[in-house]
């Protein structure tokens, strides 16, 4: 029919998508949205909304879909998947209807690349930070040793940089 069109649409997308009655069964789902949840069609239709998500995600997805009333709502979230992984995404939440409500429809992007992205990206981040921390340290250490007059203090005040911006508790040169 003429929703044909829209139905292919929506089943082409590289995005989650869901259609849910009022009081939050699923009555559709497409193929992206249930290989996200690494689980059959037929398994996920007739599911409630909420057993989809983690249990501590649960409230943000029931609060986001009473703001849905007034404009789409949209929650960072985890899905649960059928294998127990968690695979976070993000849930767009639109109710339609008036007063009475006729559907809530869904759409979730997966973000695991952009979360691996994040993390690969912290772990750099870390890393240079202590690498910039070595090389401050050493500057220093060069400064005190070019300005050296005498040995020993030369070598205590090495071991103060070391302490004070190497971030050791303690410092010896033996």
């Amino acid at each position: 029919g003429t929703d044909q069109p829209y139905r292919e649409m929506i089943e082409a997308m590289s995005e989650g998508a869901l259609h849910i009655s009022p009081d939050g069964v699923v009555l559709y789902c497409n193929r992206f949205f249930a290989d996200l949840a690494k689980a059959n069609l037929q398994t996920i239709i007739g599911s409630r909304l909420d057993t989809l998500f983690v249990e501590r995600d649960r409230p943000r997805i029931s609060k986001a879909l009473q703001e849905g009333f007034a404009d789409t709502s949209r929650v960072g979230a985890h899905l649960l998947a059928a294998d127990g992984t968690q695979v976070p995404v993000n849930v767009a939440i639109r109710v339609l209807g008036d007063n009475d409500v006729r559907s809530v429809v869904i759409v979730t992007s997966d973000l695991t690349q952009i979360v691996l992205a994040q993390e690969a990206t912290t772990r750099v981040n870390l890393k240079l930070e202590v690498a910039n921390r070595a090389l401050h340290m050493l500057n220093q250490c060069n400064a005190t040793i070019i300005h050296a007059a005498d040995e020993k203090r030369m070598l205590a005040d090495v071991c103060q940089i070391l302490v004070d911006s190497g971030g050791y508790e303690l410092a010896w040169i033996g």
